[in-house]
């Protein structure tokens, strides 16, 4: 048993020194992924705050709701009339209606055109639709405001919401309730 008698261990020195080295390799892969993650959070975040911004200086009102008489007898929405009451610009615009009963009749009909600050557009069902607005008598009418994001899409502000009521005026046209 005494094979092992000559054969020498790894000296303490060399021990040390691979010891040190594979703890700077470790270090070095941990920051180095540290960073990217830091990097990639300060950029999200960055672009949370960019929005939140945006959207709290979204300002804008429904100022008119127009509606037509098909010969079926229900009235279907046409146009809505928005006014800007800030300088922050909107991409773009989200119209919704719900009918009798609190039914939601159109959902996500999104509309591409843009509002500069301080001006007025009227956006129509049909460049959204491609056809008359929703029928089943709408009994309200939701505008959500989209915001441009730099480098990215427009994105819905949820402080961007703007609805009225309708009341059934003379038709064909429906007015803010």
């Amino acid at each position: 048993m005494m094979m092992f008698k000559n054969k020498k261990g790894i000296s303490p020195l060399i021990a040390t020194v691979l010891i040190i080295g594979f703890t700077v390799a470790l270090a070095a892969l941990i920051i180095t992924w540290g960073g990217q993650f830091v990097r990639q959070t300060q950029g999200s975040v960055g672009e949370e705050n960019e929005l939140g911004l945006a959207c709290s200086k979204l300002n804008f009102d429904i100022t008119a709701v127009v509606c037509v008489d098909p010969p079926i007898g229900e009235i279907r929405l046409s146009t809505v009339r928005v006014n800007s009451n800030s300088e922050q610009g909107i991409a773009g615009f989200i119209m919704r209606s719900t009918g009798d009963g609190g039914l939601l009749v159109d959902d996500k009909s999104e509309i591409a055109t843009a509002l500069t600050g301080f001006d007025g557009e009227t956006l129509s069902w049909n460049s959204a639709t491609g056809g008359p607005g929703p029928s089943n008598n709408p009994t309200s009418v939701e505008v959500i405001g989209l915001v441009q994001i730099p480098g990215g899409a427009a994105v819905p502000c949820e402080a961007g919401i703007q609805s009225v009521v309708i009341s059934k005026g003379s038709a064909p046209t429906c007015v803010p309730g």
